[in-house]
This record gives structure tokens, sequence and C-alpha cells, in this order.
């Protein structure tokens, strides 16, 4: 168990249970439609769906951070990225995926805490990086992952149409 350090609750992170998936589309749907509404979409339906979700990764990788046994925040940690990252040697590295956070929960350390856990699975598994891709055009979510010591590598246009940032954080 981690301790959320900026409201000193539990936060309580592990694997899915097949059951569970429903509350990874359900946390992932309410992040999408919260930003829809705010004009800044990311994620669409099939996406975020317990159909587009088990038809993109695999249970394994899909991790649940409960506080007070509610699950409040969601995460996708992958071994390989072929797509975005295709020159990273299989083996080296974790990639982050879709973290997000209930809107009751946000605000409250919870998406930090979710990276510190991260970060130390990555070190417990002998990973050299932990990496990830987020929207280059959106400056607080590129400043939340520098905040948390992740560092630009590149930039790219995704389909040539989405503007991402490659991040990684070197495991020491």
């Amino acid at each position: 168990m981690d301790a959320d350090h900026a409201t000193n609750r539990v936060l309580h992170i592990r694997n899915i249970k097949d059951h569970e998936i429903v509350q990874v589309s359900l946390i992932l749907e309410e992040a999408a439609l919260w930003l829809k509404n705010m004009g800044r979409a990311m994620w669409n339906e099939s996406q975020y769906s317990v159909n587009g979700i088990v038809s993109h990764y695999r249970i394994d990788d899909i991790y649940l951070g409960f506080v007070e046994d509610e699950a409040a925040v969601a995460m996708i940690l992958q071994e390989e990225d072929p797509l975005l990252w295709p020159d990273v040697e299989t083996g080296q590295s974790l990639f982050l995926h879709k973290l997000a956070v209930k809107r009751k929960h946000a605000k409250q350390g919870i998406s930090g805490g979710m990276i510190g856990w991260a970060k130390e699975l990555a070190r417990s598994l002998g990973k050299s990086y932990l990496r990830l891709d987020c929207a280059s055009d959106r400056p607080s979510l590129c400043g939340f992952y520098e905040k948390h010591g992740f560092v630009r590598v590149k930039n790219l246009l995704v389909l040539n149409k989405y503007p991402t940032a490659l991040y990684e954080f070197p495991i020491p």
C-alpha cells in the first residue's frame, strides 16, 4: 500500500480482476467526457469502452488504485509500445497509458501516487525507463508529467493529426 501524501489516505494499487474492467471503463469514460465538455476531447468511446479496452490491452497490464475501497484511478502499463516507440528495445521499459482519475478524487495527488508506484514497479522489474506519450498541445498535462520527473524526448504528429510528446523517466 502506498500513502497518498496529499490527503494522508491510503492508495492501494493492484492489477485488476476480470470483472473490474467495467470500473476501468467508467473511470476512463468519465475523464473523456469531462475533457470533451471542457473543449479538450481526448479519447473516443472505442478507446474507453470495455470492448475497446480488452481488444487493445491485456488484463494483466491494467491497474486500479483504490481509496477507501473505492476504485479511484486507473492506468495501463505495458512492456512495449512499438507504434510510438519502435526503436526501444523490448524489455527495457514500462509504458504508461491512459492514466485517469475519478473527478471526485481529482487534485488530491492520486495520479502522482500512481506514477510513483509505476516507477517503483519499473525499478523492481529491472527496467531502465518509464515512458509515456501525451498530447503535446496541452501545456498543463505536459507540465504535470515534467513535475514528476519525466523528460520530453521527442515530438510527433500521430496519424498526421495529433500533436504528441514522448516522455521518459530514467529509473535510477
